[in-house]
C-alpha cells in the first residue's frame, strides 16, 4: 500500500501546484464558504471508514470460525484416531469420515479464497480512506492558519487549501468504483447461482 499513499500524495501535490501555478485557488468570498462544510464531510468519510473496517473485521472473525471451529478439530482428531485404529486392525472402518473431511477441507479452502480475493479490496477502500482524512486534515489546518493571518491574503494558503480539497475526489471516485465493481460482481455471482439451480 506504499504505492497508493504515494500516488495520493503525489496527486495532492499536482493539485496544489496547478492551482497556485494557475491561479484557480478559490477567492476569498467561496474561500469562506467553503470551511463550514467540511466539518461534516469529514465526519462522514471518518464514518464510512469504520463501517468499512467493522465489516472487515466481522469478516476476519467469520473466517476463523469457519477455519478453527472447536466441532470440526474434535471431528478431524476422531476421524484421525479411527483411521490409525483401522490401519492398527483393531477398530471398525467409517466409510463417512474420508467424505465429511473432503467437503472440510473444500470448505477450508474456499473461505481461505474468499479472505485472500478480499483482502486487496478491503485495505484499498480503508487505506483510500485514510487519504481523504488526511487530506481534509491539511485543508482543515491551513483554512485555520489563512483565518489567523487574516486580513493578510496568502494566495500559498488558498492554494493548498483547494488543491488538497480537491484531490480528495482521487481517493473517494476510486472507492466509489470499487464499490460499485464489488456490487456488479456479487450480482453476477447471483444470477449465475440462480441459474445454476434452475437448471438443476
Amino acid at each position: 500500500m506504499i504505492r497508493r499513499t504515494i500516488l495520493w500524495a503525489v496527486l495532492a501535490a499536482v493539485a496544489v501546484g496547478a492551482a497556485y501555478v494557475f491561479r484557480v485557488e478559490l477567492n476569498d468570498a467561496n474561500f469562506r464558504l467553503l470551511i463550514p462544510p467540511k466539518i461534516p464531510l469529514f465526519g462522514i468519510i471518518v464514518a464510512i471508514g469504520t463501517f468499512q473496517y467493522r465489516i472487515w473485521r466481522d469478516t476476519v472473525a467469520w473466517a476463523d470460525a469457519q477455519l478453527y471451529d472447536p466441532r470440526w478439530l474434535a471431528f478431524e482428531q476422531e476421524a484421525e484416531r479411527r483411521r490409525v485404529a483401522v490401519t492398527a486392525g483393531i477398530g471398525p472402518a467409517h466409510f463417512g469420515d474420508e467424505i465429511e473431511l473432503r467437503r472440510r477441507e473444500e470448505h477450508k479452502e474456499a473461505v481461505k479464497v474468499f479472505i485472500r480475493d478480499g483482502t486487496p479490496h478491503n485495505r484499498a477502500i480503508l487505506f483510500n480512506t485514510l487519504a481523504v482524512v488526511g487530506m481534509l486534515l491539511v485543508s482543515s489546518s491551513v483554512d485555520v492558519a489563512w483565518l489567523m493571518a487574516s486580513p493578510r491574503d496568502l494566495r500559498i494558503l488558498r492554494a493548498i487549501s483547494t488543491g488538497t480539497f480537491i484531490a480528495v475526489l482521487g481517493p473517494i471516485l476510486e472507492t466509489v468504483y470499487r464499490y460499485f465493481t464489488a456490487l456488479r460482481a456479487e450480482f453476477t455471482n447471483a444470477q449465475r447461482q440462480f441459474r445454476s439451480e434452475e437448471t438443476a
